[in-house]
C-alpha cells in the first residue's frame, strides 16, 4: 500500500517520514517525491513460519511517500495533489507547534483538496460534453448522458464547499466520478 505524507512546507512531513522511515529525506529533492519501502512486521507470520519453516518469510511493507510541500498561498497546489492521486491513503500533516493553528492548517488544506477536484471535476465535464457531441450509439449517449449529469451535480457540491467524502451518492454515482 502506498501511503502519502501530505501537508504544507515546514508542517513535519519530512520529520515524520525520516522517523518512520528511518530514511532521511534529501533536501536538494524536495520539489519531487520522495519514498521508501518499510516492512510491517507480523507476529502471526512468525509463528507460521517457525510451524511450516518455509525457504523464504515475506512480510507486507508499506511505501511511505514524502510529497512536496503544499504553497499556503494555493500556488501550484492542484499539480502538487495531482502527483499524490495514486496513493491508496492520505495522512495529513498539520503543525502544532511554535503556536500554529492546526484546525485553521485542516481547513485550508481541505479548501486546497476541494479546488484541486473542481479542476479534475471540470476537465472531465468538458470531455463528456465532446464526446456528447459525437454521433454515437445510443447506449453510449445515455451512459455519457448520466456520467454528465452526475459530473454536473458533483462540480456543483463542490462549488458550494462541500468535500466529496461528505457527499452522499449512489454505487453508480461514485462509479461515474472514478472515471
Amino acid at each position: 500500500m502506498k501511503i502519502a505524507l501530505v501537508g504544507y512546507k515546514g508542517s513535519g512531513k519530512s520529520t515524520l517520514f525520516e522517523w518512520l522511515t528511518g530514511t532521511r529525506a534529501d533536501p536538494a529533492l524536495a520539489h519531487a517525491l520522495q519514498s521508501a519501502m518499510v516492512p510491517v512486521p507480523e507476529p502471526r507470520v512468525e509463528a507460521l513460519a517457525r510451524i511450516y519453516r518455509p525457504k523464504k518469510v515475506t512480510y507486507a511493507s508499506l511505501e511511505i511517500v514524502d510529497t512536496p510541500g503544499l504553497s499556503r498561498s494555493h500556488e501550484g497546489n492542484a499539480a502538487r495533489l495531482a502527483q499524490i492521486r495514486e496513493a491508496g491513503c492520505l495522512v495529513l500533516v498539520v503543525p502544532a507547534f511554535d503556536g500554529s493553528d492546526p484546525s485553521a492548517e485542516l481547513r485550508a488544506f481541505l479548501e486546497d483538496f476541494i479546488l484541486a477536484d473542481m479542476e479534475i471535476v471540470a476537465n472531465r465535464i468538458q470531455r463528456v460534453e465532446d464526446q456528447l457531441r459525437k454521433p454515437l450509439p445510443r447506449h453510449e449517449h445515455e451512459q455519457f448522458e448520466h456520467e454528465h449529469q452526475t459530473l454536473k451535480t458533483v462540480l456543483a457540491r463542490l462549488e458550494s464547499g462541500q468535500p466529496l467524502t461528505e457527499a452522499e451518492m449512489t454505487d453508480d454515482q461514485r462509479r461515474s466520478t472514478r472515471s
